[in-house]
């Protein structure tokens, strides 16, 4: 007696197939994704930075509160903060609103109106906008630079690839 198929659907091995098939396509896109080159670093570290001050200058302007951004360039951290009078004598006792630190990325230069700064980096944000206006040159260690770029004219922060 012959057997005749006559079920619709997959055999086993048609399914186990496509499974091995779906599994290796996956390794392939889970390790593409997963690796970040180091100019994709430089620009997450440097939008971090910029989403930030962007962050706090919209809360200081719909708030009509003071905040104050320093940045480190030596050690690569920041900090935001929220004295409650402009005397910035007194910064280190206001309250601390969020720290960060830029991760395998280092600050080459920092140009306060076309001066170079050396130390911590002082930023205030009031209704009235970013003060001073500045630009930061980023680098990895790969050697990759980007330019970032804070305007209080136009109240706008702005990225440029060297």
């Amino acid at each position: 007696m012959k057997r005749v198929r006559n079920r619709p659907g997959f055999s086993l091995i048609e399914l186990t197939v496509a499974l091995a098939l779906v599994a290796i396509l996956l390794t392939l896109v889970v390790v593409r994704v997963g690796v970040f080159t180091p100019r994709q670093r430089l620009i997450h570290e440097a939008r971090k930075l910029g989403q930030t001050i962007e962050t706090y200058r919209e809360l200081a302007a719909t708030q009509e509160g003071l905040y104050v951004l320093v940045l480190d360039p030596q050690t690569g951290t920041f900090q935001v903060r929220k004295p409650v009078e402009r005397n910035l004598e007194l910064l280190e006792r206001a309250p601390l609103i969020r720290a960060g630190r830029l991760e395998e990325v280092h600050v080459k230069t920092m140009r306060v109106k076309a001066q170079a700064l050396t130390g911590p980096l002082t930023l205030t944000f009031d209704r009235n906008g970013i003060q001073p206006a500045w630009t930061m040159e980023l680098a990895h260690a790969s050697g990759v630079g980007l330019y970032l770029h804070v305007d209080p004219m136009v109240n706008e922060v702005r990225y440029d690839e060297k």
